[in-house]
């Protein structure tokens, strides 16, 4: 079903997991007509949504999505935020995290992995595309936040995935190096990225740094 329109997710995932991330040139209600969808409403939070055997209706508030279910489609939205996909190693649960700056510092990841009945060592992460630390500078505030936060074991790594920015006071943070940091810590070691950044790759992504007027690109996941 999936073309060259979609990004496959290149991880260490069982055959049953399946995850995508569309591009520009994507038709996602074309593809996805004859199947569930799993939407919601992304507010920059913590929340998430556990869902069980059918769709709602509504578009929950949350900014991830968990499930045991088969044959639903999992689904966020992002223009530069980082889509963090997350699967156990037998094929029995899946999630999904829309992880900005805000969500990652919060807690959302975290949040997300308590929910998994699954160990830790037994869980599988997947960054997807999302702005680059070659474009994505954040105010002195930000970085002190996420220095705040870290343990004395995750300090130094901290340090180093803020670089200075060119502006005075403004610095380039690395969304992809900070959630690795936050999930590391958290027990997850099996941790894949597609090291693409949104705002450099106007052919293929969505970005609202670069366009601020701009479309969204959709994160999806299912089990089989």
């Amino acid at each position: 079903m999936m073309g060259k329109e979609y990004i496959k997710a290149d991880w260490s995932a069982p055959d049953n997991v399946h995850a995508f991330v569309s591009t520009k040139q994507s038709n996602v209600t074309d593809e996805f007509q004859q199947m569930s969808v799993q939407c919601l409403q992304q507010i920059h939070g913590t929340k998430v949504f556990k869902l069980k055997t059918a769709v709602q209706n509504s578009k929950p508030e949350a900014d991830a999505i968990y499930t045991q279910a088969s044959n639903i489609v999992c689904n966020i939205h992002t223009a530069d935020c980082l889509p963090v996909f997350f699967c156990d190693q037998k094929g029995r649960e899946i999630a999904l995290a829309h992880a900005g700056w805000r969500g990652l510092a919060a807690g959302v990841l975290e949040n997300t992995l308590k929910c998994f009945e699954a160990d830790r060592d037994q869980i599988h992460v997947w960054l997807g595309p999302a702005i680059g630390p070659c474009h994505f500078e954040v105010g002195g505030e930000v970085r002190e936040l996420f220095l705040q936060q870290a343990s004395a074991s995750t300090l130094l790594s901290t340090e180093l995935a803020f670089l200075a920015g060119t502006n005075p006071g403004k610095w380039m943070a690395d969304l992809n190096k900070l959630a690795q940091i936050r999930l590391n810590d958290a027990g997850v070691l099996n941790i894949s990225s597609a090291e693409v950044c949104t705002y450099c790759d106007a052919e293929r992504f969505y970005s609202y740094r670069r366009e601020k007027e701009t479309g969204r690109l959709s994160s999806l996941i299912w089990l089989l």
